[in-house]
């Protein structure tokens, strides 16, 4: 519905900078909640960054925050950062900016550096949604606290008793709370209608620039009770995957698995 009234907006004023970056930001919380599959909107990425650039010929800080997550996603981390500094200069009152450098700062692997503009953020809106201490705690766990982690974690589910708990079941596990792991693990597939075939098969989506973050929240879920898949090409060892599959396609040519691997290694 959001969608509708911008789009009305925007036709209305096809000059409106603000409606074209508020759509633009919609359609990209929609491919990263991957709703654009199921509602059909194939064409979400592409108008995403029509309208984008639209925006950011004037840009406003929401035309900014917008253009930096999008760059994230795309893995142009100091891209990303500069957008959200940019953004900060022309408005550095607005909490959601602060948030939205944080959660840049923590995939793009300076989590260390995340967490002040995370409680920044907080201070300015102490009212704030369940996702800013929930990816406070996503920084949390990626310098290893897990204590603080879980705290963050829990202070998001008591704001908002929807949200994930898919990290909050990883930092149970490192903190060898295994039923509470295990519990929060399942209450995450269970609200999600659908079993996990092993930790990293959603992990394309998490645009972690540092392998060493992805490991250690597989770490984390591993212990909690999801199993590791074979191919490499799942922790972006692509080369050494394919070399995998041709082996095996070399020793037996008619090993349907082998075939799938080289599929999943080359996609």
């Amino acid at each position: 519905q959001a969608v509708e009234y911008l789009k009305k907006a925007i036709a209305l004023d096809p000059d409106f900078a603000r409606a074209q970056a508020q759509l633009a930001y919609a359609y990209h919380h929609i491919i990263s909640r991957r709703w654009d599959v199921d509602l059909g909107w194939t064409d979400a990425r592409s108008l995403t960054w029509k309208l984008l650039q639209i925006a950011m010929q004037n840009p406003t800080p929401l035309a900014l925050q917008t253009s930096a997550r999008i760059r994230l996603y795309r893995r142009q981390y100091e891209e990303a950062i500069a957008e959200t500094e940019r953004a900060i200069a022309l408005d550095p009152n607005d909490p959601d900016i602060y948030w939205t450098m944080a959660f840049v700062l923590t995939y793009a692997g300076r989590s260390a550096e995340a967490v002040e503009p995370f409680k920044a953020a907080m201070r300015l809106n102490p009212h704030y949604p369940g996702w800013y201490p929930y990816f406070l705690g996503v920084a949390q766990y990626c310098l290893e606290q897990y204590e603080e982690a879980a705290t963050s974690q829990e202070r998001a589910l008591r704001i908002n008793p929807s949200s994930s708990t898919w990290w909050l079941a990883a930092t149970y596990a490192q903190l060898g709370r295994d039923q509470e792991a295990a519990d929060a693990l399942t209450k995450y597939m269970e609200k999600r209608d659908f079993h996990l075939v092993n930790v990293e098969n959603t992990f394309r989506y998490q645009p972690f620039k540092n392998q060493s973050d992805l490991d250690r929240f597989a770490e984390g879920l591993v212990k909690a009770g999801l199993p590791r898949p074979d191919n490499p090409a799942y922790r972006r060892k692509y080369s050494e995957a394919i070399a995998q599959a041709e082996h095996a396609i070399n020793l037996n040519p008619n090993d349907a698995k082998a075939h799938r691997m080289m599929a999943e290694s080359l996609i």
